[in-house]
Order: C-alpha cells, then structure tokens, then sequence
C-alpha cells in the first residue's frame, strides 16, 4: 500500500484499497491475519441463517457488489433475499465499533428502509468513499498549490472515519464469511475426494472379486468338461470289452452249432446208408 515508500499510507492511499475491490483477495499467507482479528461479528441479528450457507455454500443469490459490471455472489445474504435487513446492518456497523450506526444509516438515505438491498448498499458506500477520496484529492492539491496549508497529522473527521469503519467492518465481516465458507468448501472436496478414493477402491476390489468369480467359474466349467470327456472314454471302453465279448461268446456258440451240425449230417449219412443197405 506504500506506493512512494515513505513509509507512510496517506488516506487516498487507504481509500483506494477499499474501492479497488482487492479486500480479502490478496495471497493466502494473509488469510491467516483474518484469524488474528477479534471476533465482532457474535450478534444473532447478523450471524443467524448462516447455516444455510455452511449447508449449501454455493447456493446464493447473484448481486452486483461495488461495480455494476461485476455479477458477484454476496456471502452476507444468508437468506437469498438480496436484502439485508436494516436492524441488521445497524447491528453489525455496531460490533465494529461505529459510534452512532443509526445516524450513518440515515444519511446514507437508508432511514426508513426495512431492508436494505445489497447492491444500493454497497454502490451508496462506495459512492460516498469516493467522494471522500476526491475531496481528500483536492485539499491536496490545493495544499500543493500553497492555497490550504495541509497538515500531515490531520485527524481524519469524525463522519469520514465511523463511515471507513463501517465499510472496513462490511468487507472484513464478508471476507471472513468467505473464508470460512471457503475452508468449508476445501473441506467438502478433501471429503469428496476421500469418498472417490474409497469409491475406487471400492471398485477395484468389486472389479478383483468379479475376475476372481469368473476365473473359478471358467476353471469348474474346464474340470467339468474333463470330468465328462473321462466318464464318456471311459464308457466307450466299457462298451468296446462288452461288445467283443458278446463277439467272442457268438463266435464260440456259432462254432459249436457247426460242430453239431456235422455231426447230425454224418449220422444222416450213416442212416442212409444202412436203410440201402437193409432194402437190398
């Protein structure tokens, strides 16, 4: 924020900070100072429904914040209503020390509003430090010009310093919303990813079980076959020594009928012969 390393930060300096809409976005060795910073932000009117968020993260409205062109979600719409209601606002300017929230509420034309959308919200303020930083701009100039003796000590009035820590306490409670609702969501993905690793896993050891299952199957399937063609050789064998011996007992009965068979037709010889013999 030094741009002319003096060692100093000038208020147009600080003020450039806030509208160039860098809050919060910066590396993230300084997430870690947002730890440091007390913790204003307990009253219910503020806080309550952010469970909501903690629930669905990514479920929000789309608000324009600070630039029109810019389309942003804002974490402080715990309701998705794209308001924010105005004992809220005054409640919240209040944890971060604004003496008198109700009257800035007030001059920032939000008195008789009930709900203050974000949008109005966040473009008024924004209206209203840069005009700050432009009349800051010109007293410089004109204390460069000799024609206002600037003093660099100057305190900061009072309305211009409740209206920087209203905004101040605006972005750091958004930024610290969006940090724990970024960590929330870094915590989803470590989950999710833990769940896909052990839904692989899962399916690595379903994928192994189902090989192992059709290997065994394939392998009864082969000792099934073997069994059969064993059992089948084996009955053909048993076939094969039955018919040849049903050959061997045909053949020896077949031989034994030709031996009887000359016999009786030697005896009918013989018989005829005697017969002639006996006529003549």
């Amino acid at each position: 924020m030094d741009v002319d390393m003096d060692n100093r930060i000038s208020f147009e300096e600080f003020l450039s900070l806030f509208l160039s809409g860098d809050v919060g976005t910066e590396e993230e060795s300084k997430d870690d100072s947002l730890e440091e910073l007390p913790n204003k932000r307990d009253d219910q009117t503020v806080t309550s429904g952010y469970s909501t968020i903690l629930d669905d993260p990514l479920d929000r409205n789309t608000l324009v914040i600070g630039n029109e062109k810019d389309s942003l979600p804002c974490i402080l719409d715990v309701n998705n209503s794209g308001c924010m209601s105005l004992e809220s606002v005054v409640s919240l300017w209040g944890s971060w020390g604004v003496s008198d929230p109700e009257k800035l509420v007030e001059d920032l034309g939000f008195g008789n509003e009930e709900q203050v959308p974000f949008p109005l919200l966040y473009s008024t303020m924004e209206g209203e430090l840069r005009s700050m930083l432009a009349e800051e701009s010109e007293e410089e100039e004109r204390g460069a010009r000799g024609d206002l003796k600037m003093d660099v000590h100057q305190p900061v009035p009072s309305s211009d310093s409740q209206l920087l820590r209203a905004a101040i306490g605006l972005y750091l409670t958004e930024t610290k919303l969006l940090k724990i609702s970024m960590d929330h969501m870094k915590h989803e993905r470590d989950k999710l990813q833990m769940d896909l690793t052990e839904a692989n896993h899962r399916a690595s050891l379903l994928a192994q079980e189902v090989d192992d299952h059709h290997a065994r199957l394939e392998k009864s399937s082969q000792l099934q076959v073997k069994l059969l063609e064993q059992r089948h050789a084996e009955m053909i064998r048993e076939l094969q020594e039955q018919s040849s011996l049903e050959r061997e007992s045909l053949a020896s009965q077949n031989a034994d009928l030709e031996k009887k068979l000359l016999e009786l037709q030697l005896e009918e010889c013989n018989l005829r012969e005697e017969c002639l013999s006996l006529k003549k």
